[in-house]
């Protein structure tokens, strides 16, 4: 199993083009306020550390609830340069995704290439 220079999943994006490392991240909020989370992916080269050079279209996460029924959630670029590979980095709008860690499936298209990956936890 990889691990993403951000301490998520990292799963193999198909014909070696590099990983999609999905984790959730939240805003941290006053005390009693309801967090804001976000689905994350970054799509990483095959090193595990820098942006993939080409990034993918129509990014989309299905995730899984162990309460209720699976989400599809869009992601859109939103690069925090600040951050390891930052620059290839796609998210949620923040919404209530309150997991231990996500679950489900990524999709998008990549090099003309439509591509459906799983992730999970790294637990």
């Amino acid at each position: 199993m990889a691990v993403g220079p951000h301490g998520g999943f990292a799963a193999a994006l198909p014909n070696n083009q590099g990983f999609a490392e999905v984790l959730l991240e939240s805003e941290p909020v006053n005390p009693g306020a309801t967090p804001k989370v976000q689905v994350v992916a970054y799509f990483l080269a095959a090193d595990l550390t820098s942006p993939l050079t080409t990034l993918p279209t129509a990014v989309s996460a299905r995730l899984l609830f162990p309460d209720k029924e699976p989400e599809t959630v869009s992601l859109s670029p939103q690069p925090k340069p600040e951050v390891a590979a930052g620059v290839a980095r796609f998210a949620s709008q923040p919404g209530p995704y309150f997991l231990d860690e996500p679950l489900g499936d990524l999709t998008g298209t990549l090099g003309g290439q439509q591509f459906k990956v799983a992730f999970r936890g790294i637990r």
